[in-house]
């Protein structure tokens, strides 16, 4: 049990924290045009999401097992959509920021990158160390 609960703080407090980064932000009375570089607004969201996607897919795969990678992909772009109903949402209460369904299809997509790239990023990680096993 106290295994559970270190892995589960490990690996869920950096998604937490990015959570609260992501309110901030969209609290701030900013839109992406008055960034200092020309950058599409759905692709702020896409990247932004992708990182979210990420963290959760690596508390999600590191805490309910490896085993469960498709499940981890729909739990997490599940995640996404839902944060980003609720992101959006909030930014309605925020002067000069605009709620957007395009936003939300944004962050599940991003949400979907960031999940996939865990996965890419696993098995890079397997082959090395598999190939690294066959040479000793």
């Amino acid at each position: 049990m106290i295994r559970f609960l270190i892995l589960f703080f490990y690996y869920y407090v950096p998604v937490a924290l990015y959570l609260l980064l992501i309110y901030f932000l969209s609290s701030l009375n900013i839109s992406a045009g008055a960034l200092p570089v020309s950058v599409s607004d759905k692709f702020l969201h896409i990247l932004e999401y992708a990182v979210l996607g990420f963290l959760f897919m690596r508390a999600y795969l590191n805490t309910a097992g490896r085993e469960f990678r498709l499940r981890g992909v729909f739990t997490t772009v599940f995640f996404a959509f839902l944060f980003g109903c609720s992101d959006e949402y909030h930014q309605l209460y925020v002067p000069n920021r605009v709620v957007s369904l395009g936003d939300i299809l944004a962050d599940t997509t991003g949400g979907f990158i960031g999940s996939i790239f865990y996965l890419i990023v696993l098995y890079v990680i397997s082959r090395k160390e598999k190939s690294n096993g066959e040479t000793d």
